[in-house]
């Protein structure tokens, strides 16, 4: 999604730009129509802060339309619990791998 800012000389792509910041550790969310930061500490200087207050509406822009475009799917996103280990099935859809197996039974006929 390329935009440009009245009073920006070049377009951002805010695909790109949240990309970025994510890649730093910024995470970026809509709060009503406000933007929520926060960053790992030193990581949002006044440098990168200013730049994400002269693209606001921009990035407000996409998260909307990112938002609707989940709700118009009928995906949503969940928060994980990233304290507990996470369970993995195999495709087949079998006991999580590394788990103990269930003995097997034997055919009685």
């Amino acid at each position: 999604m390329n935009t440009t800012t009245p009073g920006s000389a070049a377009p951002l792509n805010v695909t790109r730009f949240l990309e970025d910041l994510a890649g730093r550790g910024v995470r970026i969310r809509r709060k009503d129509e406000k933007l929520a930061v926060s960053a790992p500490e030193g990581v949002l200087t006044p440098e990168l802060a200013d730049t994400i207050r002269a693209h606001r509406e921009e990035v407000l822009r996409f998260l909307r339309a990112h938002e609707q475009e989940e709700a118009r799917r009928g995906v949503r996103m969940e928060r994980v619990d990233r304290t507990r280990p996470i369970l993995q099935r195999s495709a087949a859809g079998g006991t999580p791998p590394g788990s103990p197996r269930p003995p097997r039974r034997s055919a009685t006929r």
